[in-house]
């Protein structure tokens, strides 16, 4: 049962010391999401590929085989990377609220991102496919964010109580090298912190 098998994913991983926030059934046949729970960027990239590696195999050992690809099905739902950022300065989260406000670093890291997405999008989504899941089935599909609509490019959602104030970026997918990934987001907020 794939319930049964989706349990000894996250076993797995917790064994390896990668902690699963969450996981559940996600739209598509088969679909599942998984969050981890925040670490460094090196970290959380090196955590990605060992989950997909764990995925992989335990999905092998019991007869199926689990895809990563951008758009699998043609009609059906695309598969997802979405990066959660909480970037600290001087110790301080700059996406915590201050009066209902963010700070200036926050819009200013959150422009870098929205000037150069076009640039890096080619990195963050590497393969033909990876374009069919864009502007489908709430995948993003323009340059847009907000603080109320989840489906936009960059969402910026108000935190939740014990939880770390972040943005989300929904444009990658799970084909992007995440150390790479992660890199040029990086870059691109902390440019439009300098500019």
């Amino acid at each position: 049962d794939i319930e049964t098998e989706w349990d000894s994913y996250c076993q797995t991983l917790e064994q390896m010391g990668i902690v699963p926030r969450q996981s559940y059934h996600e739209k598509g046949p088969g679909q599942n999401q998984i969050d981890f729970q925040h670490a460094p960027a090196l970290d959380a990239a090196d955590h990605f590929l060992t989950f997909k590696s764990v995925v992989k195999a335990i999905a092998a050992q019991n007869g199926f085989y689990a895809s990563f690809m951008p758009k699998p099905i043609a009609d059906g739902c695309g598969n997802g990377l979405h990066i959660n950022l909480s970037i600290y300065a001087q110790e301080r989260n700059i996406f915590s609220l201050d009066q209902h406000h963010h700070c200036p670093q926050a819009h200013s890291f959150i422009a870098g991102i929205l000037r150069h997405i076009r640039e890096i999008t080619a990195f963050l989504n590497p393969l033909v496919c990876s374009y069919d899941r864009l502007g489908n089935f709430e995948a993003p599909g323009t340059v847009s964010w907000s603080y109320r609509q989840g489906d936009q490019l960059l969402w910026v959602p108000e935190p939740l109580p014990g939880r770390l104030p972040i943005i989300k970026l929904r444009s990658p997918d799970p084909a992007a090298n995440p150390h790479l990934a992660l890199a040029m987001i990086l870059k691109a907020g902390l440019l439009g912190m300098q500019e």
